[in-house]
């Protein structure tokens, strides 16, 4: 993989000499805060001083690995920081061993010699930790604190042979135990959870959520806040006595201050608000008390009055500045407050007592399972820690230092383990973070928490170093996102709310190290589109634009990136480009948009082998064929593409007429009559999956686990359909390797199916540490495609951030929780089914807002700063996202208009290569060589402006057919499959069509034909080529070639010469024209010369088609290419349908006279998809339904 870290760019060893910072950060004794940016080299200090602390003499020896913790917060980069001290302390071996050398090898290092100088005793001591490295505290905290309780199993009151479960399965637990609480409250006729559930709805719909999913987001947010229930009810006791306090004597302020209201005009909002507390006197009369939708309403109002009089332009006598507005709303806010909080104290009492009974239920779940989750392992070694005197004092002792990676990440609970161990003061504590670069508040993490850790060190004496040199990216983008975020991250009016951060010129202002070697603009402006276009539009045109700029960047021959090995600059790659998006929910739009340039890419996921969706499935199925009540993993597979039934058949096995509750594992059941279902397809599909279960069951004892499951990946064609999604070979990869992993194990016959499926699901079930499938064929020069989550801790020569214009979702729902002010709810009004919210709903969705705000930003300076060379920014130029509006208007205010090129498409050669096989001529048309040109090979420069295009024969006939076709067929790369046909299983005796017309063709390209053939040269060939297929196939297909091969005008090739017969032969037409540049390509099965003139046949194994003008169209295209190659003055043409049992072949003789109707045809076809070739689905033309039957074409179903 291509990607770059400082270490391997510029050299860890110049990097540690460079910079005196780093001296002082190994010599420091005390505790110590690192503030590092982006590119500084946070892991490199870190790797230092845990080396310095293992080489530091101490009275009682040196320190051992095991008397050092580092804790980062990913696996990956533990993985790395384990491999760097790794690579450091063979360097340091390798640099004593030359200065003091020893004898004898690393295994007999037990003891040192007395004669031993110091320096070989340090020797000895590093080459012991080294061989014990596997063993050092290393880790995530995650996995450092499942090794405190397995260290500490009695103290800390765990199972000592406890499982982890990862994210995925503690949430589906936690989903189960909120689901049986919620209904067996409910069956129990609990008044409180009823309410809740009217009011909040029991589970979501769309994007709305209900009660189920609140819960299950918030309890994660509320552990990770290190609050207990206890604490939450004293939050919102804490809250609702703050808002009794403000209540106190606003009555009457506001009773006051509404006379001055009513002295404004009649179209001021304060005189309409002045009239309606007049209309509602209850507001201001001395001890009452307000209803729920009064003050929901008033409260609203005052939110609005403040807000229009912000907006306010112009001048009301006199009071411009609107004292009196802001006034009235905060007295308002004091008034209704309470009294609305009151009146939602029943449902949030009623929340929290519920979110007790779910976490009493889930530890119950957990308990059964032996299984801990992540929030666990945290909770309980923080537990450990504090109740365990003895425990703690150990590790105390045991650690010399506690060195923590990434610090801005952590959350409170995390912060206490950490401040437990290593306590600021004692000079134990090494913290490393950027606040710029927190990003996961989405999982709980605190901005706050590494500013006060940090604040704690240095106020006890600690060191506090700023790392502010950047090695990483350019001096002119060094100064581009210091100015860029100078000014966006000082602050504003719309983070008055949440914990802020702000740019610190003096510490988070980089400097940089790399020389200027490429020059030019290092920032790059893509803008497209407008308002006026939707944003699936904007962003179909917005990524090929991407595709073009790649594909400039990487033909143009540009020195555009550093070259670390040279020292000055090179080409660019596809390897140094990645294209970053803030979330994965459009990354197939650009993945389409590369592979129509013919760029290579590749997609990062996020997820492990093991929890791949294709692993899963099979694991689901395997668990139901050994335990037939396992109803979860049977619902599962029949959701997926092993069975491939609907939502709606789903739910008719589950849930009777009368709403009962059904057994959908009954239906399996031999002699059990099949549900009603609403879809036909959905019987077929049901009955076909009943049988191969029945059979699957019946083999299972007799196959091995390998045989076992390629038996069903073949029979549900389940490879094939996973294949035609997005990403298909890696999906079919990961198959494959599931099935060696299955081989592997059966090594040891004892095993068997069960433990099989047992080990598959603790594996699953684990971190996901098992690589996918490896399918670059060691190719790694692509691009890639990721998220800027995932890119944290990575570079690149050439970033991309694209879909900057894409709006962002809102978190505000119904309930919302924040940990300084609790647990906030929304009164639903069921009269009018209009929502109220309160005052601590307000506050806390205000924090979130503001707190998501900030987290953007910083996720905005995660993005650009993981460019060493070139930074582009991507999106329409007009649209209204947050980044988009960010970027442009920041780049403005802070004066770097003049730093950042707008990009337009230049005219350049199709990178695009032929198709495999193709002769060398070929790829040099396609690289741009024309025949008359001057220098031979020499690729002919194109007119400034003239876009070029390659297309092949078989698309350009698609495009003539239908341009819808033709969207979904090239562009959108659907597969052509009829998905009522989709999971239909063929008998033994026959084949799909598809593999039998390409076995058809191999027969027909490589048997030998013409004057002098073998008599049964047919026949020996389509039984080899056949060998598997059944008797009947073999005979009907021997039959259909030899009919064909009867009669004209493949019956001529019996007196061919075998040396005037050519077959599958590549042509390549070229169309200049002023405006454009089309270049045609494709492959004729066979072409002949009878002794007098050339004949060309295209050959279809099918019956004749009803409409066969597409495959005329091609014939044509073929033809006209072959003769303005060959100069020839005519050329008989035939497409024949091999399967046709009467008149088979359809015959044209194709003259010169011809060819400009053809080509003016050919040229206004181009420019149609020229046009057309960044639009939307909705804006590619057409046929009538009427033609899309008698074609019975695939997609009909998606037109009409």
């Amino acid at each position: 993989m291509q990607v770059y870290r400082h270490s391997e760019a510029i050299g860890a060893n110049r990097l540690m000499g460079a910079d005196d910072v780093f001296k002082q950060i190994e010599s420091a004794s005390g505790d110590i805060v690192i503030r590092a940016g982006a590119g500084t080299g946070k892991t490199t200090a870190l790797v230092m001083k845990y080396l310095s602390e293992l080489s530091a003499p101490r009275e009682e020896g040196y320190a051992t690995v095991d008397r050092l913790c580092a804790i980062t917060f990913t696996v990956k980069a533990a993985g790395e920081m384990s491999d760097r001290v790794r690579e450091k302390l063979t360097e340091k071996i390798d640099e004593l061993s030359a200065e003091a050398p020893i004898e004898g090898s690393s295994a007999n290092l037990s003891e040192d010699d007395p004669q031993w100088s110091e320096k070989s005793k340090l020797l000895a001591h590093l080459v012991r930790q080294r061989q014990t490295l596997k063993s050092a505290y290393i880790s995530t905290i995650h996995s450092f604190c499942a090794r405190l309780l397995w260290e500490n199993p009695v103290a800390a009151g765990v199972d000592p042979a406890f499982v982890v479960m990862d994210e995925t399965d503690a949430k589906s637990v936690m989903e189960r135990a909120i689901h049986k609480v919620i209904l067996d409250k409910l069956r129990a006729g609990a008044g409180d959870v009823k309410k809740l559930v009217a009011d909040y709805g029991f589970s979501s719909k769309g994007r709305v959520e209900g009660l189920k999913n609140y819960i299950l987001r918030m309890i994660p947010l509320i552990r990770a806040a290190n609050i207990k229930l206890a604490g939450l009810e004293r939050i919102h006791v804490r809250e609702i006595s703050a808002l009794k306090q403000k209540q106190k004597g606003a009555r009457m302020k506001l009773k006051n201050l509404a006379l001055k209201l009513l002295e404004f005009g009649k179209a001021s909002r304060e005189k309409k608000f002045a009239d309606a507390l007049s209309e509602s006197p209850k507001i201001i009369e001395d001890g009452s008390t307000l209803d729920p939708v009064t003050a929901g309403k008033f409260l609203k109002m005052a939110e609005e009055l403040r807000k229009g009089v912000q907006k306010r332009k112009s001048v009301i006598s006199g009071k411009e500045k609107g004292e009196e507005a802001y006034l009235a709303a905060d007295l308002a806010e004091a008034v209704c407050g309470h009294d609305m909080e009151i009146a939602l104290l029943k449902n949030s009492s009623a929340m929290t007592r519920l979110i007790k009974e779910i976490q009493n239920r889930y530890e119950i779940e957990k308990l059964g399972a032996g299984a801990l989750d992540y929030d666990d392992l945290e909770e309980k070694t923080r537990d450990l820690l504090k109740k365990s005197p003895r425990t703690l004092n150990a590790y105390r002792k045991r650690f010399y230092r506690a060195l923590i990676d990434e610090f801005q990440d952590t959350n409170m609970l995390q912060m206490e383990i950490v401040t437990l161990l290593a306590p600021p003061g004692e000079g134990r504590l090494f913290i490393v973070g950027d606040s710029k670069q927190s990003i996961y508040g989405f999982r709980g993490a605190d901005i706050n928490v590494f500013e006060k850790v940090g604040a704690q060190i240095v106020e006890n004496g600690g060191d506090q170093f700023s790392l502010t040199k950047s090695r990483r990216s350019t001096p002119a983008l060094v100064d581009f996102t210091n100015r860029y975020f100078e000014t966006l991250m000082r602050g504003g009016k719309e983070e008055e709310k949440g914990r802020q951060l702000r740019f610190n010129i003096d510490t988070d202002r980089l400097k940089p190290v790399r020389p200027d070697e490429n020059g030019g603009f290092a920032v790059t402006r893509i803008g497209t589109g407008g308002e006026e276009e939707g944003i699936d539009k904007s962003r179909l045109v917005e990524a090929g634009d991407i595709a073009d700029y790649i594909k400039w960047a990487v033909s143009s021959g540009e020195a555009l990136v550093g070259d670390s090995k040279s020292g000055g600059a090179r080409p660019v790659k596809f390897g140094d480009i990645a294209i970053l998006l803030r979330t994965f929910t459009s990354h197939e739009v650009y993945e389409s948009a590369l592979r129509r340039s013919g760029s290579p890419y590749q997609v990062v996921k996020g997820r492990g082998f093991y929890d791949s969706q294709e692993i899963k499935d099979i694991s689901n199925l395997l668990s139901f064929l050994d335990y037939s009540s396992d109803a979860l993993a049977y619902v599962s597979v029949l959701r997926s593409p092993l069975a491939g039934l609907s939502d709606s058949a789903l739910l008719t096995l589950c849930v009777g007429d009368k709403g009962d509750r059904l057994d959908p594992v009954k239906f399996i059941r031999p002699g059990e009559p099949l549900p009603l279902f609403d879809l036909k397809e959905d019987a077929q599909r049901f009955e076909t999956f009943r049988d191969r279960l029945s059979q699957w069951k019946a083999a299972r004892d007799r196959m091995t686990i390998s045989e076992l499951i390629e038996t069903i990946i073949s029979q549900t064609g389940y490879g094939a359909v996973m294949t035609s999604r997005f990403n298909g070979e890696q999906y079919l990869g990961n198959i494959f390797k599931l099935i060696e992993l299955a081989r592997t194990f059966e090594m040891d016959g004892s095993r068997g199916l069960k433990n099989f499926i047992v080990r598959l699901k603790a594996m699953i079930a684990r971190e996901p540490g098992e690589a996918k499938a490896d399918i670059s064929g060691g190719d790694e020069d692509v691009v890639r495609i990721m998220t800027t989550h995932q890119s944290k801790g990575l570079e690149f020569p050439v970033v991309i951030i694209a879909d900057i214009a894409s709006s962002i979702r809102s978190q505000a729902g119904k309930i919302t929780f924040h940990p300084e002010g609790g647990l906030g709810l929304q009164h639903y009004d069921l009269a009018s089914g209009k929502w109220y919210a309160g005052p601590i709903f307000r506050n806390g969705a205000e924090r979130a807002k503001s707190e998501q705000t900030q987290e953007l930003k910083r996720l905005l300076y995660v993005a650009m700063t993981r460019a060493r060379d070139r930074l582009v920014l991507s999106g329409a130029a007009k649209r209204k996202g947050v980044w988009q509006n960010w970027i442009d208007e920041t780049i403005e205010e802070a004066g770097l208009s003049d730093k950042v090129a707008i990009f337009q498409k230049p005219a350049v050669p199709d990178i695009s290569s032929s198709t495999p096989g193709a002769p060398p001529l070929v790829d040099r048309l396609l690289a741009g060589y024309r025949p008359d040109a001057a220098v031979p090979g020499k690729p002919a420069a194109l007119s400034p402006g003239i876009p070029s295009m390659q297309i092949s024969v078989t698309s350009l006939a698609s495009f003539s057919l239908c341009p819808r076709l033709y969207y979904y067929r090239h562009v959108m790369e659907a597969p052509m499959i009829d998905h009522a046909k989709a999971f239909s299983f063929p008998d033994d005796d026959e084949r799909s069509r598809r593999e039998t017309g390409i076995r058809v063709h191999e027969v027909l390209e490589q048997t030998q034909i013409g004057e002098g053939a073998p008599e049964n040269a047919l026949k020996d060939a389509v039984n080899e080529k056949f060998l598997d297929f059944s008797r009947g196939t073999k005979s009907a297909v021997l039959k259909n070639l030899a009919t064909a091969f009867g009669k004209p005008p493949l019956s001529a090739l019996r007196l061919a010469p075998p040396g005037a017969i050519m077959r599958e032969v590549s042509l390549v037409h070229k169309i200049v024209e002023k405006e454009m540049e089309l270049i045609i390509h494709g492959a004729a099965d066979i072409i002949w010369f009878d002794g007098n003139e050339w004949n060309m046949v295209d050959y279809k194994y099918s019956a004749r088609p009803v409409d066969e003008r597409g495959y005329l169209f091609q014939l044509k295209l073929y033809a006209h290419a072959m003769m303005t190659a060959h100069r020839m003055k005519s050329l008989n043409t035939a497409v024949v349908y091999l399967k046709e049992k009467k008149d088979s072949a359809s015959t044209m003789r194709f003259l010169p006279i011809d060819a400009p109707d053809l080509r003016d045809r050919v040229v206004n076809m181009a420019r149609r998809l020229l046009k057309l070739e960044k639009k939307p689905e909705r804006e590619w033309p057409m046929r009538e339904r009427k033609s899309c039957d008698e074609y019975e074409c695939f997609f009909r179903s998606r037109c009409y």
